[in-house]
């Protein structure tokens, strides 16, 4: 099953809220920020989790955004300061959309 690598980020007023949508990231990406994950998932991971993160928000205040990473763009990632790049290889099957 392929799967594309994800960046979500998310915007969360309510701490309870907030808390609730990490740990829904934690077992499936790696915390890249505060509120920023990577995540390797197939289509179906994704409609998944869309719908987890769907339940928990309240549309009104709060905002989870999701952008694929293609192979191209991972390679012009950059990082300042403590941040670094992601440190795996990212497999031209596992990654979203032509380079």
């Amino acid at each position: 099953m392929p799967r594309t690598l994800w960046v979500i980020a998310y915007d969360i007023t309510d701490d309870g809220l907030r808390t609730r949508v990490q740990h829904a990231l934690e077992p499936v990406g790696e915390r890249r920020q505060r509120s920023v994950f990577e995540c390797r998932l197939s289509d179906e991971e994704l409609r998944v989790l869309w719908q987890q993160l769907a339940r928990l928000i309240d549309p009104a205040t709060d905002s989870v955004l999701a952008w694929p990473l293609t192979a191209a763009g991972h390679g012009r990632s950059r990082a300042l300061g403590c941040a670094t790049v992601s440190p795996y290889e990212l497999p031209a099957w596992q990654v979203a959309g032509p380079e």
